[in-house]
């Protein structure tokens, strides 16, 4: 249970901090270029490949074993991470209201967001090694 948890919250970390790289490019330069949901449909799929990477190296160097209640509790834990911590950067970092945060991750562009993350929660199921 112990890799599980430290597994999916070093997944979870690195997610975040890859996701807040390629945000600020998506934010700086992509968006104003191509439009926010175009600069998402590109930002997209390279964050899902690189999940999916991220992924099966937080599984082998925590040896998470196989076990479905192991891997869902991975990808739950790397889940819970990556929104405490963007929700946390969000309010904290930016100055953010909360309601406002929420209200933006509702938004069309947040929920496609929000819809990768989730399946990038189950990757931890789908992975071998």
């Amino acid at each position: 249970m112990r890799a599980a948890i430290l597994g999916g919250a070093a997944y979870g970390a690195a997610m975040f901090l890859l996701g807040f790289a390629v945000g600020t490019v998506r934010v700086l330069a992509l968006a104003p270029a191509l439009g926010e949901e175009a600069a998402l449909a590109v930002e997209l799929p390279a964050m899902v490949l690189a999940a999916w990477v991220l992924c099966g190296w937080s599984i082998r160097r925590w040896a998470v074993r196989p076990a479905l209640k192991l891997r869902i509790l991975m990808g739950l834990t790397a889940f819970c991470a990556l929104m405490v911590a963007e929700f946390g950067l969000a309010v904290v970092g930016f100055g953010r209201d909360p309601t406002d945060e929420l209200r933006r991750v509702l938004s069309w562009p947040g929920a496609l967001g929000v819809l990768a993350q989730i399946a990038c929660a189950a990757f931890p199921l789908l992975r071998g090694r």
